[in-house]
Order: C-alpha cells, then structure tokens, then sequence
C-alpha cells in the first residue's frame, strides 16, 4: 500500500491538476527519506513498548494518508501526506516485522524474515 499505490495517484494528479512529474516525483522521496529518519524512533518505541501499538499506530497513519491521497488539491499538500505515508511505512515494514519475526523464529528466521518484508509465500511450503 505504501509503495506501490504511489505512481497510481501520482499519474492521477499529472492527468487532474495538470502537476508536472518532476515535481511530483519529490513526493516518493521525502516518503523513502522520512521513511528511514522515522525508523530510529520507531526501533526505540517497539523495543520500549513492543510491537503491537506500533503496528496499530502505523496502521492509522497509512489510513489518514490514504484519506490525504484523496483530499489534495494543492500541490504543496501532497508532501505532508507523503510524511504521514513514511510514518505509517516506518511503524508497520522493516524495522516492526523483524523484531516481531527474531523473536518468534529461530530456525528459519532468515527466511520467515524475507517473506514477512517482501509478502511473498514460500514456493514449497515448508
């Protein structure tokens, strides 16, 4: 939802407002840098308090960016919807999922850590 749904509303702001795509495309990187400043605090807070209100938090964070995504009409509003859009990725991807993945897997932990970042299945099933 983060990541690939950016070039969807991108093209709709190009084609509606008439936005030039080099502007625009600022939006996805202050998303990936906010994305990884966010990424400091978020590793503090799961370790400080766990997952679980992270993950709801960010959960919340990427359903008001979505909401965002729909109420602009001005370009400068794109770029704080865009941060919210990188709080949301920071509480619920990488830094979340593997603190949740190493203390659940030991065996496989490598593995059960690449599928949780990426949402792909494993093609044999074990």
């Amino acid at each position: 939802m983060a990541i690939f749904n950016q070039g969807v509303f991108l093209g709709y702001y190009m084609t509606a407002f008439g936005w030039s795509p080099a502007v625009l495309s600022a939006g996805p990187v202050v998303f990936n840098i906010w994305a990884g400043i966010a990424g400091f605090w978020v590793g503090r807070i799961v370790d400080d308090r766990g997952p679980r209100k992270v993950l709801l938090a960010g959960a919340g964070f990427m359903a008001l960016a979505m909401i965002g995504f729909g109420l602009v009409r001005e370009i400068w509003q794109l770029f704080p919807v865009f941060l919210l859009l990188g709080s949301g990725f920071a509480c619920i991807h990488t830094i979340t999922l593997c603190k949740i993945v190493a203390r659940w897997f030991v065996r496989h932990r490598a593995r059960t850590m690449a599928t949780a970042t990426i949402g792909a299945a494993e093609r044999d099933g074990h």
